[in-house]
């Protein structure tokens, strides 16, 4: 049985990252863990890399204003599977949400990257002195190296 939100996931929603959070950073009204399909870009410096649709619950919309926060860590544990012909960057950025529902019926048999045009709900970046950066991947811890010089 599918499960009925009150989140409206086709508004377009300021996005924020954080870990596992419990308040929405710009009303202080709880948030509430939504699964969704999700376009994430990838980069590498200032290089685009890749963009991957995801479906996951790493998204936590606030009802109460028109802001989701995003998991990073969520996030990183889909990137960390990549195919070796993926190119997938040290940094991502979670675009929007796609809205399965728009998908007119004529396209319904197609890849849902074919679909044109793709029914994105775009989540605009923060505009404040507060930027944020595009949150990061994890980085493989190295192994230690000696202090012995050679």
């Amino acid at each position: 049985m599918k499960r009925r939100s009150s989140i409206d996931l086709t508004v377009e929603r300021q996005v924020y990252y954080g870990e596992r959070p419990s308040t929405c950073p710009r009303c202080q009204a709880k948030l509430q863990q939504e699964h969704a399909v999700y376009l994430v870009a990838t980069r590498t410096g200032r290089r685009i890399q890749d963009s991957f649709m995801m479906s996951g619950d790493f998204g936590y919309y606030c009802a109460a204003c028109p802001t989701v926060v995003i998991d990073p860590e969520g996030v990183s544990r889909y990137l960390e599977h990549g195919l070796p012909d993926w190119q997938i960057g040290r940094s991502f950025a979670v675009m929007g949400s796609i809205n399965l529902d728009a998908i007119p019926a004529s396209q319904q048999h197609l890849p849902v990257m074919d679909v044109d045009p793709l029914p994105l709900v775009p989540f605009t970046a923060v505009e404040s002195t507060e930027k944020q950066r595009p949150a990061s991947r994890p980085r493989k811890p190295r192994p230690k190296r000696s202090k012995r010089r050679r």
